[in-house]
């Protein structure tokens, strides 16, 4: 008792902490689909509404309980550690949602992370935007990132949670361009190992295609527009305007000129350099008429939407899969090899399955129909219409204990991509269910009902004896 006075909950704040709702978790309420999603947050950012918060309890609770109270508001806005609970959202980072902390769990996590802590959360170990198709695996469809490495130039923001890796001759085109009116194009870049380029040297072509068919082309040079991340001495260009700092080397900053106001249908950036990579972290539209700016994502590691901007931004990764899906092509693999397949960025989990044992499959892919029926914690039906034969894929922890039938015949369950399941179907219409059953359960209550026995019959014992005594003295008294 003594030693939980210290402890969180031992120290009251106002009902709001708990009660209130922020921004970043309505909008995943609003979708009633079966989803996962990740944070990515290590809580250092302040709620915008810190200013309105300390000023309405700053004469209502002392000092301490304001603290609480922001570290409160701040872990409802990326929900950690176990906010997802209260709001019955699925998180792939808890044991809620089908995904279970096993050791498979960590060894799939290398994919994202080169040393997984054992008992440590993903989102406070990532410190970059993982590939939306392993994302989609894990059946991500939104992550929740803060902004605390964003930055502002010039009164324009730009988002740096994202980034496109450009080597020699490799092209880059920024998908899902909003409809904005823009009379210029801010970049945030940097060189990796392009020291010995000179100053001035074109690194990098910027290709502008409006909604009237007009193409500009720009160009990106050495010690102009950008510069190599890990400056020093050794550098043969200078240091480019400086957009931000950070241990790992500086980012730097353009803006391109687009003329007259343009509606950009399509942007392009094409490395020219011969040797190195450009960087490239972020992008924003400006309108220098009216001050007004939008964003862009550009990455390399897959396709996201911003759908939400707030204290955090929430991206919509517009690869995910869902919850079940059916693949016709199977290979078998120990968990290290099938590792090594997963992080090849061939892999595509939407269109092949990795096994742990049973069946390699090579078919060919058609008009597939799935639909989760009823999904509960112990009990998931499936409806599935195959082309051909193939495997079905439920994304959901592989565990002892649970159970397939097909069509009401009980099936094997295979290991599929190292934690999750798979279920192998021939070629028509099915319906099939996971069931939780374990053996265990059933050993207990046969212990449990034993025991119970073998209580009552201790119990009951003495009062046979007693029973028998007092048959027999009333049997002595009529005699």
């Amino acid at each position: 008792f003594a030693a939980s006075r210290g402890l969180a909950y031992n120290r009251p704040t106002a009902p709001e902490a708990y009660s209130s709702l922020r921004t970043a978790p309505t909008h995943l309420l609003v979708d009633r689909g079966l989803y996962r999603f990740l944070s990515i947050s290590d809580l250092t950012f302040d709620p915008g509404d810190l200013g309105e918060i300390e000023l309405i309890f700053k004469d209502q609770l002392p000092a301490e309980a304001i603290y609480d109270y922001v570290v409160a508001t701040k872990q409802k806005e990326v929900l950690v550690p176990n906010l997802p609970l209260l709001y019955k959202l699925q998180s792939v980072d808890g044991y809620d949602g089908g995904v279970l902390p096993l050791a498979r769990y960590v060894e799939l996590a290398r994919l994202l992370l080169a040393e997984p802590l054992p008992d440590g959360r993903l989102g406070e170990q990532l410190t970059e935007m993982p590939p939306s198709r392993l994302l989609g695996l894990l059946n991500v469809r939104y992550v929740i990132a803060d902004k605390v490495r964003d930055v502002w130039l010039d009164g324009v923001y730009y988002d740096l949670g994202h980034e496109a890796i450009l080597g020699p001759g490799e092209k880059f085109q920024v998908a899902d361009l909003p409809h904005f009116a823009a009379t210029a194009l801010g970049l945030v870049s940097h060189l990796e190992g392009a020291r010995d380029l000179a100053q001035g040297t074109p690194v990098a072509e910027v290709l502008v295609a409006d909604d009237r068919g007009r193409v500009q082309r720009h160009l990106l040079r050495a010690g102009l527009d950008t510069a190599e991340g890990g400056y020093g001495a050794a550098v043969a260009h200078r240091e480019a305007r400086i957009a931000r700092r950070s241990p790992r080397g500086s980012d730097y900053f353009t803006r391109l000129g687009l003329g007259s106001a343009v509606v950009p249908r399509r942007i392009s950036i094409r490395y020219l350099a011969p040797a190195g990579r450009l960087h490239l972290r972020g992008a924003s539209l400006v309108d220098e008429r009216t001050g007004t700016f939008v964003p862009l994502i550009v990455s390399t590691r897959g396709r996201f939407r911003l759908v939400h901007s707030g204290d955090v931004k929430v991206y919509q990764n517009l690869d995910n899969l869902p919850r079940a899906f059916v693949v016709h092509r199977a290979r078998v693999l120990d968990d290290e090899a099938a590792i090594a397949a997963m992080g090849d960025e061939t892999f595509r989990p939407g269109e092949e399955v990795i096994l742990a044992e049973g069946e390699p499959l090579e078919g060919g892919g058609g008009r597939d129909e799935v639909e989760i029926v009823l999904y509960q914690p112990e009990r998931v039906v499936v409806e599935a219409h195959l082309a051909g034969e193939g495997y079905l894929v439920l994304t959901d922890a592989h565990y002892p204990g649970w159970r397939a039938l097909v069509d009401g015949r009980e099936v094997p369950i295979h290991r599929a991509d190292v934690l999750f399941r798979a279920v192998r179907l021939p070629a028509g219409r099915h319906r099939v269910e996971f069931v939780y059953d374990p053996l265990s359960l059933k050993i207990g209550a046969v212990i449990s009902l034993a025991a119970l026995l073998g209580v009552v019959a201790v119990l009951a014992r003495p009062a046979a004896a007693a029973l028998k005594r007092l048959l027999k003295k009333s049997h002595a008294e009529r005699r």
